[in-house]
């Protein structure tokens, strides 16, 4: 274990944060994530870049990690609401849930001490209140950083939606006032801006004039996730409809590690949230757990990137793209968890990694392709669309077409053909359109151009 973590801003900044070895046990989520991530270690130390992290904000994590407390300095009374936003977001990124939850806390008390009109509060109110704004509507800078990570870690920030009601809720309260101080005017210039927008359309469900916004909030069938509705100035506000495309799902895998995506991705494009158990709700508003302690976590882990990044850039990790063997497996378990839970771009995203990197002809473990094969033959075409499950096919019949005269001096290829007749079938034929001399093709079909003719089912 280390002594000390040393933190980096990214500018000039370094942080140091000895630590004793009861704090490894108390935040077991933090140091996975950190020391993945670190730029540099050694038995002593591990150098982690935090760029862009104000400096604040990285104090608040060092005395978290010795204190297990969050506290705001004295140097941030002035700005404590972009304090504790910023704090929130470090947090979430690297899975301090407790000081996530701390700062949203701390914020909402900040809040309710500036009751009166904008103008009461003073300059240094609305600067503080403009910055953390400002904060809790800034893009998320790795929003997918998960996927180019070695180890793939999730960013999404999933206490920001409730730290946006806030805000929101606040200014919709006060939106006229606000929008004549020029304190807060530069929220309101732009009526693209999202917070303005937020705003603007809080204010008028407030008044009882409805939502004209045409969001169903991207829920999906997930109906009564939290049916939470707030009384607001004779207005109601479904909070959790209001921020629909920013509500989340945990996924828990077998191991306790979480994976988090939208609801509104999760429900478009599969039916996890109809075949999973039925979740837990987490602290914020709209947060579903589900914890899926019977599939296996590489199958999760695909899970979250073919739904996060779609069937374009699904991709293996890259802390095993180098072993073939390990990517085919990995390929394997995202079939096979893409199948249970009928993730649609799942297939499609799978037949373009193997047909673009090549996994089975460097893959020397014919373990890991004959799983492979089995695996897709449970499929069916309830599930996976025909174009998708002929892709899978061609590159897996096209590979065995090639090696067929080998296949008698491996057993688990033996086996797979014994078992499954119709595959041999196919790669016969495959071979006697390729030219390749397969005298045995005696049912070979004479059509030409014709996708490889693997018939299949479940099994």
């Amino acid at each position: 274990m280390h002594s000390k973590l040393t933190f980096a801003d990214g500018v000039n900044g370094i942080y140091i944060a000895p630590l004793q070895e009861a704090v490894y046990e108390k935040f077991p989520a933090f140091f996975k994530e950190v020391l993945e991530e670190a730029e540099y270690t050694s038995n002593s130390d591990a150098v982690i870049k935090l760029s862009g992290v104000p400096q604040a904000a990285i104090l608040a994590l060092i005395h978290v990690l010795q204190h297990d407390a969050l506290t705001v300095p004295p140097n941030a009374a002035q700005q404590k609401l972009t304090f504790l936003a910023d704090a929130l977001i470090v947090g979430d990124t690297y899975h301090l849930f407790r000081m996530a939850l701390n700062a949203l806390q701390l914020f909402r008390e900040h809040l309710e001490q500036f009751p009166s009109s904008p103008s009461g509060n003073g300059a240094a109110f609305a600067a503080d209140f403009v910055a953390a704004v400002q904060a809790a509507y800034a893009p998320d800078p790795h929003p997918h950083k998960q996927f180019t990570h070695q180890a793939m870690r999730v960013v999404r920030r999933v206490h920001v939606p409730e730290l946006k009601r806030l805000v929101v809720e606040y200014a919709a309260e006060r939106c006229e006032k606000m929008m004549e101080d020029e304190a807060y005017v530069m929220l309101f210039i732009d009526k693209e801006y999202a917070f303005c927008s937020d705003v603007l359309r809080a204010a008028k469900m407030m008044r009882g004039d409805g939502d004209d916004s045409g969001s169903d909030g991207g829920g999906g069938d997930v109906d009564g996730v939290l049916e939470k509705k707030e009384e607001v100035a004779g207005g109601v506000v479904d909070w959790d409809d209001f921020f629909g495309d920013d509500r989340f799902v945990t996924i828990v895998d077998c191991e306790g590690k979480q994976w988090v995506t939208t609801l509104e991705k999760a429900s478009q494009n599969s039916k996890l949230l109809c075949v999973a158990p039925g979740p837990e709700f987490g602290s914020m508003f709209g947060h579903a757990i589900y914890e899926l302690p019977d599939d296996h976590p590489w199958g999760i882990e695909a899970m979250i990137r073919v739904l996060e990044d779609g069937a374009d850039n699904f991709h293996v990790p890259s802390r095993i793209e180098h072993d073939a063997g390990l990517a085919v497996e990995w390929l394997t378990n995202a079939m096979v968890v893409g199948y249970k839970y009928e993730i649609t771009p799942m297939f499609e995203g799978v037949s373009r990694v193997l047909a673009r990197e090549k996994y089975l002809d460097r893959c020397n473990e014919p373990h890991a392709i004959a799983e492979a094969v089995r695996a897709i033959f449970k499929l069916n075409y309830e599930v996976v669309r025909d174009e998708d499950l002929n892709e899978l096919l061609n590159c897996i019949v096209g590979y065995f077409a090639e090696r067929y005269e080998s296949i008698p001096q491996i057993d688990v290829y033996k086996d797979l053909f014994e078992d499954f007749p119709e595959f041999d079938e196919g790669v016969r034929e495959e071979r006697l359109k390729r030219g390749l001399g397969e005298e045995d093709a005696d049912n070979a079909d004479d059509d030409d151009g014709a996708d490889v003719g693997v018939e299949h089912g479940e099994t």
